[in-house]
């Protein structure tokens, strides 16, 4: 007996347990095992906690490294907006900005935890976020702020039959429309020079319209259609490869702010803004209510055209037709799309 006391003595020193055995007393050690299976699950239950504020923060840490850089996006679509770069300054800005786009794709897609996909949403489409953009009372996707015209030289009081000097010009009826194709297909216009809309222009008069620039002399320079409407172009019968819209080839060009209605084009290539277009930008450009036909290079801006023009918030509602290479807002070329929607 002593000796069997002194062990359950020893025991309890050393476990630092009054109950080790059922025997030391049966209903206390019922509640004891009891009591201790609980709080084993309870450190299960931390420990599975834990791992779950683990798989939180790599949740956060590729948000956080997403975030960042949808932040450095945003602050490359505000630069490119200052006005001042090139087209060849804005096409590696559009470089970074589409590395950043697959760099967020590649996180989206490979982030995981112990082999747990974090996101099963698939790709992240962030141009997909255009669509949600939506005509304004003007007709535009941005807003178009009018300039004063009243210092600019008016086309008909130019001299049709000399050189253009180059300056700022405005355009307020169709006849000064097709004076500026003249001029131009006859290579009397100068590279640099803006021509800006006064007023809304209707080419019904115009039942085969001669397009501005051609393969020998091309548009070189800025038309503002400062937030007016030309509707009712016409173009048909020109022949295979012949460009063909408002302009029937453009290069090193800017076209802003323009709304064209109810154009009917048939040609190759075919754009109802311009037929062909080489490193030219296209900014707040809005074509409704139009029909374009063609076999090959057709779209609803611009039919074919250089890899580095840059088309910005250019909206198309059109019945576009072709068949190969047909776009909403470009048939071939054009490799920056910034807020289109068609």
């Amino acid at each position: 007996n002593s000796t069997n006391k002194l062990n359950q003595t020893i025991e309890r020193m050393s476990t630092g347990a009054k109950l080790n055995h059922a025997s030391d007393n049966a209903a206390n050690y019922s509640i004891s095992t009891n009591l201790t299976t609980r709080i084993n699950a309870y450190q299960v239950a931390e420990d599975n906690v834990n791992m779950g504020l683990d798989m939180i923060l790599t949740t956060s840490e590729a948000l956080s490294q997403i975030e960042t850089n949808l932040v450095k996006l945003r602050n490359l679509a505000v630069q490119a907006q200052n006005g001042t770069y090139a087209t060849k300054s804005l096409s590696a800005l559009n470089a970074e900005a589409t590395s950043l786009l697959d760099e967020i794709t590649r996180i989206n897609e490979s982030a995981t935890y112990n082999g747990i996909k974090l996101f099963s949403t698939g790709k992240i489409d962030v141009t997909n976020a255009a669509k949600e953009l939506k005509l304004n009372e003007q007709g535009f996707l941005q807003e178009v702020t009018k300039v004063d015209t009243n210092s600019m030289t008016k086309l008909s009081s130019v001299d049709s039959n000399a050189n253009l000097v180059v300056g700022e010009y405005s355009i307020s009826t169709a006849d000064e429309l097709a004076q500026l194709a003249a001029m131009t297909n006859a290579g009397l216009v100068e590279a640099g020079s803006t021509f800006t809309l006064t007023d809304d222009i209707d080419l019904s008069g115009y039942a085969k319209w001669t397009p501005i620039g051609n393969s020998t002399h091309c548009f070189e320079g800025t038309f503002n259609g400062n937030g007016y409407t030309i509707k009712n172009l016409n173009i048909s019968g020109l022949g295979s490869w012949v460009p063909a819209g408002l302009f029937a080839q453009a290069k090193n060009s800017q076209f802003m702010n323009l709304k064209l209605d109810n154009a009917n084009i048939d040609a190759m290539p075919a754009g109802v803004l311009v037929g062909k277009a080489d490193d030219s930008k296209f900014k707040n450009c809005t074509v409704t209510k139009s029909i374009i036909k063609g076999a090959w290079y057709t779209g609803g801006i611009m039919g074919d055209g250089s890899k580095s023009s840059v088309f910005e918030y250019c909206y198309v509602n059109a019945n576009i037709t072709g068949y190969m290479n047909v776009g909403g807002i470009g048939g071939r070329g054009g490799a920056s799309y910034y807020g289109c929607v068609f």
